[in-house]
């Protein structure tokens, strides 16, 4: 499972899922290490140490995840190696500096932080490009698109033909039951 390709849609709809959960994650991080006013208040530097662990910690949990969505839809598509070695090298210094920031970052004058909103635009291309990606199976099939994502389209109803005349017995069928209900009773052959 875990292993297995996926298509365009269910990429598209696990990553976005995937980042609700990290945002609530680093929130939720937030609140039971230093609290948000405690965080804007601190001076950057030694009193943020906790802080920055749990969101490498939450962040780094979540990293594993993505890479795996994008490997298998790397699979799906065959992308090259290198697109989604870079792409998760990329997340992994995005999440390392993701976790600095909350470190060294001052929110009394806002400096610092502009190289990771670069690098994010980015990570946020080489995603585009890799849900993007074109299946390995050639053209856009429809019918084959919902199948591999596990939607199998519905037969068509069988239309109804209007039923054809059928055709008069002849008259040769009835003389013939006659015959074999005199040569015997049931079970015998006709043994005279």
């Amino acid at each position: 499972m875990l292993s297995s390709p996926i298509g365009r849609s269910r990429f598209f709809l696990y990553s976005v899922a995937l980042v609700i959960v990290e945002a609530l994650l680093v929130i939720v991080s937030i609140a039971a290490t230093m609290g948000v006013a405690a965080l804007a208040e601190s001076p950057p530097g030694p009193s943020r140490e906790g802080l920055a662990l749990a969101i490498f910690v939450v962040t780094a949990a979540c990293l594993l995840v993505r890479s795996n969505l994008a490997w298998r839809r790397g699979r799906d598509a065959q992308l090259p190696k290198w697109q989604l070695v870079a792409y998760i090298g990329l997340s992994t210094m995005f999440v390392i500096l993701q976790a600095l920031t909350f470190l060294v970052y001052d929110f009394g004058t806002k400096e610092g932080g502009d190289g990771l909103g670069l690098l994010g635009l980015a990570l946020m291309a080489m995603w585009f490009r890799i849900w993007l990606a074109a299946p390995a199976g050639g053209s856009f099939d429809p019918d084959a698109f919902l199948e591999r994502e596990g939607y199998a389209p519905r037969p068509a109803p069988m239309a109804t033909q209007p039923a054809s005349p059928q055709r008069a017995m002849p008259q040769s069928q009835p003389a013939r039951a006659s015959t074999a209900s005199k040569s015997g009773g049931f079970g015998r052959r006709g043994l005279a």
